[in-house]
């Protein structure tokens, strides 16, 4: 049994990060040069045969070349094991950096951004023909807050729908087609609705001690109800990722994502319009007795009520200019000039 101080091969075990059902992972690092950190997945015994463990490597080197996945750096037999060497991403995972497990949220902002990153790896995946099939927090890790992908022991290399021999996956993150071994772009798209859900509510969508009743719950129970914080444009992405038939999800990451940043993007305020300001010069007797007047080089035809007299100040709602996005034109401020009538002429 292996403990933190041993050595595999090259590496050197420094700290246990995590276990699975694949193995355990260390923080390592390559005796010998430069001490780079690595995360180390070192197969339990007999958990795995070598074309499985050749498979993961496989798909993983081809996953690599986009800032949204971890690379693998390394896979082989040392001394016996089974070991596959990743780049080590300091920031953790998500599930240990966000918290779930005391029903914390993200805000609406925060949880879209993540998903946008997972969205984006995704992306590269699908269009090598990889879809990763175990999308969870736990699968997630946080480097400056950028979410990178990782652990691709279960994906698969497909070009279309397919049908597989074993059912695989996390159930609370599985769509209802996988528990039939029926495998998609799709199953990766219903994952991150589960996953943008859990961030914006604290919580999974579906969720039962009892495998028959959640697998029933994720068959056949409405979506729950997000928090009232979350636009409604939000929860149509998440309903749609979330819908039962997979033909009738995002067919694709991109087309979720150009959804989702569409659904946050800040909406255009209404703006009123500017008040517009003009003199009007009228006659003593036209200032006393009111009438129609043309102000604005023909622009306006306004009333101007009978009593006026020199800078009197009128209102004219809405005569403005036009407001945008919807707001209100501006007003037009008139201001009455009224010269006094000329003195008498000196013969």
């Amino acid at each position: 049994m292996l403990r933190v101080g041993d050595r595999v091969g090259p590496y050197r075990l420094e700290a246990e990060l995590g276990q699975g059902g694949f193995g355990t992972v260390y923080r390592a690092v390559r005796v010998g040069g430069v001490e780079i950190p690595v995360a180390l997945k070192v197969a339990r015994e007999r958990a795995v045969g070598e074309a499985e463990f050749l498979h993961e490597a496989r798909t993983w080197v081809r996953a690599g070349g986009h800032p949204n996945v971890v690379p693998a750096l390394d896979a082989g037999v040392y001394d016996g094991e089974f070991v596959l060497a990743s780049e080590y991403v300091q920031g953790g995972s998500l599930r240990q950096q966000i918290g779930f497990q005391k029903g914390k949220r993200l805000p609406v902002e925060g949880a879209a951004r993540l998903i946008d990153g997972l969205l984006l790896g995704l992306e590269h995946l699908h269009e090598q023909q990889i879809v990763h099939r175990d999308l969870k927090p736990e699968n997630v890790l946080l480097q400056k807050g950028i979410p990178r992908l990782t652990d691709f022991g279960i994906s698969r290399v497909q070009s279309g729908t397919a049908h597989t021999q074993h059912r695989a996956g996390t159930p609370v993150y599985m769509p209802p087609e996988a528990f039939r071994k029926v495998v998609s772009i799709q199953t990766d798209v219903w994952a991150c609705g589960v996953l943008l859900f859990e961030l914006l509510a604290g919580r999974l969508p579906f969720y039962d001690d009892d495998m028959f009743a959640l697998m029933d719950a994720i068959r056949a129970a409405p979506v729950p109800t997000l928090p009232a914080h979350v636009p409604a444009e939000v929860r149509a992405v998440v309903e749609r990722a979330l819908a039962r038939k997979r033909t009738e999800r995002y067919l694709t990451a991109a087309s979720m994502r150009e959804a989702l940043t569409a659904a946050v993007r800040p909406k255009s305020l209404p703006v009123e319009g500017a008040d517009l300001h003009a003199e009007l010069t009228v006659t003593p007797a036209e200032a006393r007795n009111g009438g129609t007047f043309i102000v604005g080089d023909g622009r306006w035809r306004i009333n101007v009520p009978a009593g006026g007299a020199d800078g009197h100040g009128y209102r004219y709602p809405d005569l403005g200019e036009p407001g945008r996005h919807g707001g209100r034109h501006g007003d037009l401020m008139l201001q009455l000039r009224v010269p006094p009538p000329p003195g008498p002429q000196l013969g």
